[in-house]
């Protein structure tokens, strides 16, 4: 489910704000992981804590990916089932225990509830590919 979060935040990047941020999206998340002994950068959506002494502390969403779910609420077609989309990424799939995280049983009834409500309330809104021209 994790993965999957990621995948759709990453399309949400891509349809609020275009192919530049989420090419920036990607390079502002690489960084190496504070007060480890291992000096390599990675790209994740999580980031691990460590103590001043290198001692494990746990896990947490990476501070870039935090503010980018932000900067996606402040944009201003970020309404209706693209709101929806991107609150159950960040309340439901992006937890980094999975055990906080939704399971596939929860999350399907949650995306048919955002499927009906955008037929109703979107007049342009097509599923089956078909043109209505």
């Amino acid at each position: 489910m994790w993965s999957f979060g990621c995948v759709i935040l990453e399309f949400l990047t891509w349809l609020l704000q275009g192919p530049v941020a989420l090419t920036r999206f990607t390079t502002e998340r690489i960084m190496a992981t504070p007060n480890s002994n291992v000096p390599v950068q990675d790209d994740h959506f999580f980031m691990l804590k460590y103590d001043q002494k290198a001692k494990p502390l746990g896990a947490e969403v990476r501070v870039t990916v935090r503010e980018l779910i932000e900067s996606l609420y402040n944009e201003p077609n970020c309404e209706g089932a693209v709101r929806d989309m991107l609150q159950i990424v960040e309340r439901d799939m992006l937890k980094v225990d999975p055990l906080d995280r939704i399971g596939s049983d929860e999350l399907l009834p949650k995306l048919q509830k955002v499927l009906a409500e955008a037929e109703t309330n979107s007049k342009d809104l097509k599923v089956d590919g078909s043109d209505s021209h």
